[in-house]
């Protein structure tokens, strides 16, 4: 069956220090709180030199004895921020080296440090990927973080929330701007008590590219997942420095929207991510991979495509492409004209060593508190993306279904979906692709880690539709639960209605709490449960939050019977 895509170890030290391989610890013991132990806190995230102490300074680098307003010392220099509000602000900050020249496709490597102070006002780059007409934008030095913490010092250490964006792992950034907003700005969760981290990642080709000649390169002998490493890289930034911003360490919630939340899945599994967050959350996101050979496979005909498939240098051919080429040359996977918009995690044996999924059943993860989360329509927001359009009738309904499940599988689908059970054929194609691409995954998620761990694990499903303004044909579409959980409801021709305020508060509240705590529970929500597979329960999003048991039981059974 096939599932969609949707919307990328090695530690660091200090600045300068080599790369090098990454840790082969296991993963946490069965129902184990990572954030009580003191394993991998150290520097899990780039090279295995020694571990520098927070803060503190590479010796090769000066910095002002003393600190002024806004600024804050980092293990790689003084950074300079702004106040807004409630809450100080660094934006662009580097978690890892430019992954140019020899670091392209190679693991994260130490961010330089500098000397003075460095202005950190503004977003970095955004990692280099293809707009809506192809052309290539943004460039490889994108390594870099933002961080929202309260502006007056906290009396004791504070929950820490670490975002990662999502966009097929080909597009988006921790600066993604819609209607005129930051969608994943994130001061309005740290007034309410928490230090938000946002992150950059590499992106399609430059970030998750597969290759025998890559592979033989690296001391790992594996190639790909370079997205991923920069994840655990931004991680281990996090173990080094967020106390200087008020945060704890030992609390950090790892989450993560779309293909963010494939990643989230990949680092809960991986052996490489042990220590580094005590809680974890999937948004409309599940548990996919591809196999080395496939992503291998893929590799071969990308490297082709750049004149790099022959001779014994192929690695040194494809370093010397402008990362524009690169970027345009088409994704890949099965029929070598086909140019698929999603990239995704490979099985190879280190950063993943076995399918994320295969792993959960078997246990083999970072035990902690989980959240999985879907959304009612998530295909209202995502048709256009794969595609796939609007339907008028049951004879352009049936051919959709066709076109994305199969043929051999269509009338199975119509049958489960019939139009006449939906207000429309297009909202019916939404429900078949939304629960075989998101909640029924989800779903899965939650089942597995629920009888693996004995740590929490809570189940949530939006369902809210807006009330008034330009997102409200899209009903309780993919990523507008990320518009209630950041706070963001003040945007262009939209006014928010008392409910939509309430169910802000009491969803943005929830994550700061979970971080806090590894329990969402509190108020503004009715009691939250954990996930009971019998009862199939999950809490709506709504204006009025409620517990129902059977969410989409029947549809995700027919998919994962």
């Amino acid at each position: 069956m096939r599932f969609l895509l949707i919307l990328g170890a090695v530690v660091v030290t200090g600045c300068g220090s080599a790369p090098g391989p990454g840790s082969d610890a296991g993963p946490t013991d069965a129902g184990a709180d990572a954030g009580t132990s003191d394993a991998g806190l150290s520097d899990a995230g780039l090279s295995d030199a020694g571990a520098a102490d927070a803060g503190a300074l590479d010796a090769g680098c000066t910095s002002p004895p003393t600190l002024e307003v806004d600024q804050v010392r980092l293990d790689t220099g003084v950074a300079q921020g702004r106040t807004l509000g409630a809450t100080r602000v660094f934006k662009g900050l580097p978690y890892a080296a430019p992954p140019l020249g020899a670091l392209r496709w190679a693991p994260p490597a130490p961010a330089a440090c500098w000397d003075g102070v460095r202005p950190a006002t503004g977003f970095g780059n955004v990692c280099l990927q293809r707009d809506s007409t192809g052309t290539p934008v943004g460039s490889e030095d994108c390594l870099t973080l933002n961080v929202w913490a309260p502006a007056t010092p906290p009396t004791t250490p504070l929950p820490v929330l670490v975002f990662v964006h999502g966009g097929s792992h080909v597009s988006g950034s921790s600066a993604l701007r819609l209607l005129g907003i930051d969608v994943y700005d994130g001061q309005a969760l740290a007034e309410r008590g928490a230090v938000v981290v946002t992150l950059n990642y590499r992106l399609g080709t430059l970030g998750y590219l597969a290759h025998p000649a890559l592979a033989a390169a690296d001391p790992r002998g594996v190639s790909g997942n370079y997205g991923l490493l920069d994840q655990l890289a931004a991680l281990g930034w996090v173990q080094r420095n967020i106390a200087a911003f008020g945060g704890d360490a030992r609390r950090v919630l790892l989450f993560g929207h779309s293909a963010g939340a494939i990643d989230t899945c990949a680092l809960l599994t991986s052996p490489l991510s042990e220590g580094l967050f005590s809680r974890a959350m999937m948004l409309s996101g599940h548990c996919n991979a591809f196999t080395k050979a496939t992503a291998e496979a893929s590799g071969l005909q990308t490297a082709a495509r750049l004149g790099c498939d022959g001779g014994t240098k192929v690695a040194d051919c494809l370093r010397s492409r402008s990362a524009a080429e690169v970027t345009t040359a088409a994704i890949t996977f099965g029929a070598a004209t086909e140019d698929v918009g999603y990239q995704a995690p490979t099985i190879d044996g280190v950063v993943l060593p076995q399918h994320p999924g295969a792993a959960l059943v078997a246990g083999r993860f970072q035990h902690v508190p989980l959240v999985v989360s879907s959304t009612e329509q998530e295909f209202t927001t995502l048709l256009g993306n794969y595609g796939t359009h609007a339907v008028a009738n049951d004879v352009e309904y049936r051919a959709a279904l066709a076109a994305y499940f199969g043929e051999s599988l269509a009338d199975a689908v119509l049958a489960h979906y019939p139009s006449a059970s939906y207000p429309s054929p297009t909202l019916a194609l939404v429900a078949a692709m939304g629960d075989s691409g998101f909640v029924c995954p989800s779903r899965g998620v939650a089942r597995a880690a629920s009888k693996a761990q004995s740590a929490a694990v809570y189940r949530a499903h939006f369902t809210h539709v807006f009330s008034s303004g330009p997102l409200r044909p899209y009903l309780a579409g993919h990523g507008l639960d990320l518009y209630f959980g950041f706070r963001h409801l003040s945007y262009q021709g939209f006014t928010a209605s008392a409910g939509e305020l309430s169910l802000a508060d009491a969803l943005s509240a929830a994550w700061v709490r979970f971080a806090a705590t590894g329990d969402p529970n509190g108020q503004g929500l009715p009691t939250w449960p954990r996930y009971d597979a019998a009862l199939d329960d999950a809490l709506l999003l709504d204006d009025v939050p409620v517990m129902k048991n059977g969410i989409r039981t029947a549809e995700c059974d027919f998919w994962s019977p």
